[in-house]
């Protein structure tokens, strides 16, 4: 087996660019070689490595180590902390606003709330939010961007994000503020 020195890895790879190299440089020299990435060791051989093999091996080796497990609890931690959100975004349902044109607020609540339900938490989680930074005498493009991803929660597409700014343009105290911030620069 041979260790591959410094200087083999360039800056910016990855572990796929560098697995693809590493085989290649295995079946030049008709032999294993082996180099240490992100303090474990991974190894290629002539025959039968493949960059997923690769890839895997080093994955789970990196889960054993201590930065590994350290990682893995924190992703854990936040994922308990995303369904901890969720839940309560789902529990608190549509938050209450300043509605300027309750008829089709009504109307749109209506219409979406089978598919598009999540949307329209966000929607009043995001006028609420905005409204509560306005009274502190906030200017609504300062913080329109930082109260969207503050409330959203329910990780919403981009699809819900724009149908979510559509609504509160049509319908919020604000919305043509709003209106002027996203569409008009």
């Amino acid at each position: 087996m041979r260790h591959l020195k410094r200087g083999f890895c360039d800056y910016g790879d990855n572990l796929y660019s560098l697995a693809r190299k590493m085989i290649g440089r295995a079946k030049k020299l008709n032999n294993s070689v082996c180099i240490r990435f992100n303090g474990i060791i991974v190894t290629a051989h002539p025959k039968g490595s493949s960059v997923k093999s690769i890839v895997r091996n080093y994955e789970k080796e990196w889960g054993r180590s201590p930065e590994g497990r350290a990682e893995i609890l924190k992703e854990k931690a936040e994922d308990r902390k995303y369904l901890r959100l969720k839940r309560k975004a789902i529990a608190q349902g549509i938050v209450p606003f300043k509605v300027r044109n309750k008829n089709l607020w009504a109307e749109i609540v209506e219409t979406n709330k089978r598919e598009m339900m999540g949307m329209l938490r966000f929607a009043s989680r995001w006028a609420q939010i905005m409204e509560i930074k306005i009274g502190e005498g906030k200017k609504l493009s300062r913080i329109a961007g930082w109260a969207s991803h503050k409330v959203d929660t329910e990780t919403i597409s981009g699809l819900e994000f724009k149908c979510a700014l559509d609504v509160l343009c049509k319908v919020w105290k604000y919305g043509k503020e709003l209106e002027r911030h996203y569409f008009r620069g």
